[in-house]
């Protein structure tokens, strides 16, 4: 039991016998050696610190380190792999919760990997290869989400840079995964190069679904490097295999491609008609974190055409749905872009909390913005301390930073300036 790293439901305690396990919680609670840690998923458990320390330096001079710190690895891996596909379809946020208060197990799982794939005198290196690289796949769209972004390429490109045997499904996952991190982190080059090799993998493995959103992540990629005639021939062989496969959840991710590629080309009427088209297909499948991405989209588009009650409608949902998951990059992103529409209806002290907001959450995540929203936030905070000054403005984000991630999203959009 020292092995897991925070608090624990007792059923994490596998292949030991539930009796066993309640007496040993009854005894340890009855010598206030360990404490109950109610929670939204209900009662879990926490040893105290000195007493898992001591624990865990005796487990770690056992024979059965090894066994047990694998076992409980192996738990946690199955547990990612079970919860990660609620983040597309299913209940996000509840499946955001499960990560969240498991977060420093998952580390601990991590950890473990690495340190399995760089030892020597480990037997079975492929198993511990493929263990490893889906215990990043699992987590990739909760690194994404959580704005962890720089931890998980971190882990994933340290995993894939092992020359393993293992299968080129697996491989193509964890590839896909890291290219998404590299891609939002802005390192488009190593997302393009990591696509690439997914997409050359998922076709050695016939896996066409993989194959499918990988031409769509090629497509983003050659979009925002200009190559647009190869952007559209990527998403319209994505969207074709996801509607011969019947996956028409992924077909409607794939029009907000689409809709990117008519925004590069300033095509705003075309690009609205496919965002909607997009929106009004994700919501039918329920996936918040999509949802409130093309929102923020459709926002961009509706501020050039000049639906500016339209534009603010569209950002208000998307902070709703980002800040629900716990979803802080895009929530920052979304945050700042109210704040130029508080600014364009002069109302600048109200544009100072969405904009002080914005920073902070930024600041709290591994998730740089893009080099255009680094440049319109420094030239919007610019135009804010120009109409209510430096003191005023400093005084905001000072507030601002002393508060949790949620109360900073429910001040900086309160109606009423505090």
């Amino acid at each position: 039991m020292s092995e897991w790293a925070r608090p624990f439901p007792a059923a994490d305690s596998t292949n030991i016998d539930e009796r066993e396990i309640d007496y040993l919680l009854a005894s340890l609670l009855e010598k206030s050696l360990a404490i109950r840690a109610p929670g939204e998923g209900g009662v879990r458990y926490r040893l105290l610190e000195t007493v898992r320390d001591y624990g865990r330096a005796r487990l770690l001079e056992s024979a059965e380190s090894d066994f047990l710190r694998t076992r409980h690895r192996d738990y946690y891996l199955q547990l990612c792999e079970s919860v990660e596909p609620d983040l597309f379809i299913g209940d996000e946020a509840e499946a955001m919760r499960k990560f969240w208060a498991d977060h420093e197990n998952l580390r601990a799982g991590l950890l473990w990997c690495a340190e399995r794939i760089n030892r020597s005198d480990v037997q079975g290196q492929a198993h511990e290869n493929a263990a490893a690289l889906r215990f990043g796949t699992a987590l990739g769209r909760f690194w994404i989400i959580s704005g962890q972004v720089k931890e998980g390429l971190d882990y994933l490109k340290a995993v894939l840079s092992h020359d393993s045997k293992v299968s080129e499904s697996i491989k193509a996952a964890a590839m896909n995964a890291a290219g998404n991190l590299a891609y939002i982190s802005g390192d488009e080059l190593t997302a393009k190069q990591l696509y690439e090799d997914c997409l050359t993998a998922s076709r050695k493995s016939n896996d066409r679904p993989r194959e499918a959103i990988t031409l769509n992540n090629l497509a983003l990629v050659a979009m925002h490097q200009g190559e647009h005639e190869k952007a559209k021939a990527y998403s319209e062989e994505s969207v074709s295999i996801q509607r011969e496969i019947g996956d028409h959840h992924r077909a409607a991710i794939g029009l907000g491609t689409q809709a990117h590629a008519a925004m590069e080309r300033e095509d705003w009427q075309s690009a609205k008609a496919i965002l909607e088209k997009c929106i009004a297909e994700l919501r039918r499948f329920d996936n918040s974190w999509s949802l409130a991405l093309n929102l923020l989209s459709l926002s961009r588009v509706l501020f050039h055409t000049g639906e500016f009650k339209a534009e603010r409608e569209c950002l208000l949902e998307s902070i709703a749905l980002s800040s629900g998951l716990s979803g802080w990059a895009l929530t920052a992103s979304a945050l700042g872009r109210l704040a130029a529409a508080e600014m364009r209806g002069r109302r600048p002290m109200r544009a100072a909390q969405m904009m002080a907001g914005s920073s902070t959450l930024r600041e709290r995540v591994s998730t740089p913005p893009s080099v255009g929203e680094r440049e319109e936030l420094e030239s919007l905070r610019t135009q804010i301390q120009s109409e209510v000054g430096e003191e005023k403005l400093s005084a905001v984000e000072s507030a601002m930073r002393a508060l949790p991630s949620l109360q900073i999203v429910e001040r900086a959009v309160a109606k009423r300036v505090t």
